[in-house]
């Protein structure tokens, strides 16, 4: 998430926040003023192997995986982006001991970066 956001952002900022929700979840949010999306991209994107603009590097998998593995830790992907005015990657994780956390935080890390 945060490698597309570096990656599309020319101009402006690229932002990370880190915090605990009220119920106890652990929220990431990457927020960029970078070249945005239009809202029909908006599923696409997340499929393999999708990727919007062809001449920046990649193979089109970042955001395919990391929705991927929010999903298996019971987790939600919420992507907010406007064309020309950048975008919010929301992915919010529960705490709770009863969700299996089979995924390392090395893991954890690398599925931002």
């Amino acid at each position: 998430m945060l490698d597309n956001a570096i990656k599309y952002t020319e101009q402006g900022f690229v932002k990370l926040s880190v915090c605990e929700t009220n119920n106890g979840d652990l929220r990431f949010l990457v927020h960029d003023t970078g070249i945005g999306m239009e809202a029909s991209d908006l599923l696409e994107i997340l499929q393999p192997y999708v990727k919007l603009k062809k001449d920046k590097q990649g193979l089109g998998l970042g955001l395919s995986i990391v929705h991927k593995k929010v999903k298996q830790l019971g987790g939600k992907m919420e992507i907010i982006s406007e064309l020309h005015c950048g975008t919010k990657v929301m992915v919010t994780l529960p705490l709770e001991k009863k969700v299996p956390l089979r995924i390392s935080k090395i893991q954890l890390l690398q599925l931002f970066c």
